[in-house]
């Protein structure tokens, strides 16, 4: 009981010294923009290198791999929600995404493991979108993370006009390239993680047991989270990406199926 209290009293102290001090002092020169109960973080040094990244011709050839790999995720991360359903009418429960509810689904001292772990998620997301934005012609003004109220996320200002001008195709490639981002990071740590297990007996001598165990307890929550953030990302459900992906591929079959669809997810 007093855990849920500490961290709520924390955040509102947060908040609290956020606020007055947006009101004292111009925070916008370092890139923080406070607007309760949003914060937010532009990450210049994310929108230099998305833009060095976008000038490179692989990225269509990426988008496209991004979109195959995007319905995959989508079928699968649909399946493996409706068995999840099933299963609950039949009397046995589970939960395959699980929620991370601190001192219920996870220890307090994750937390600095999980905060890195949501870090590396959020960069790899943006800067994927970013990429791909620019090598679709899209301008991109700002990318980087925001807070809302306890709830971290990733954002990327870009021309709305510009991107809902460009044909499904060039669409498709941006709203997919972020979740096959966070599908390769996962894929990564999972290659390093049994690169580190492997080599753990030197790694200890070098370095001592504490480094290896925490070295590999932030591996297991990128991995987790990052393949987690990959699939559920690309259900068609709001405000997921996988719902305006299936927006724009429904768009051939004219406005009326569209329309239909936007109000199947809406209402999900």
């Amino acid at each position: 009981m007093l855990v849920p209290i500490a961290l709520s009293l924390g955040l509102a102290l947060f908040w609290a010294v956020l606020v007055a001090s947006s009101r004292r002092l111009d925070l916008t020169r370092y890139g923080l923009h406070v607007k309760p109960p949003i914060l937010r973080i532009e990450i210049p040094q994310l929108f230099r290198l998305s833009h060095r990244l976008g000038a490179s011709r692989a990225g269509r050839v990426i988008g496209d791999i991004a979109i195959a790999m995007g319905i995959g995720q989508m079928l699968l991360a649909s399946y493996t929600v409706i068995t999840d359903v099933l299963e609950l009418f039949v009397g046995r429960p589970r939960l395959t995404f699980l929620p991370l509810i601190p001192g219920v689904t996870f220890d307090l001292d994750q937390v600095p493991y999980i905060l890195l772990a949501v870090a590396v998620i959020l960069v790899s997301h943006e800067l994927a979108h970013g990429c791909i934005l620019l090598a679709e012609g899209v301008p991109v003004k700002s990318i980087g993370v925001f807070l809302a109220l306890a709830i971290p996320g990733g954002y990327i200002e870009h021309s709305e006009e510009d991107f809902k001008r460009r044909p499904p195709s060039s669409r498709l490639r941006v709203l997919s390239v972020g979740s096959m981002a966070n599908l390769l990071v996962s894929l990564g740590g999972l290659l390093l993680f049994d690169l580190l297990v492997s080599l753990r007996g030197p790694f200890r001598t070098l370095f001592g047991t504490g480094p290896l165990i925490g070295a590999l307890t932030a591996l297991y929550w990128i991995v987790g989270l990052s393949l987690g953030t990959a699939l559920v990302n690309m259900l068609p459900i709001y405000p997921f990406d996988g719902a305006l992906v299936l927006q724009v591929i429904v768009e051939g079959y004219g406005e009326r199926a569209r329309k239909m669809v936007k109000y199947v997810l809406s209402a999900v």
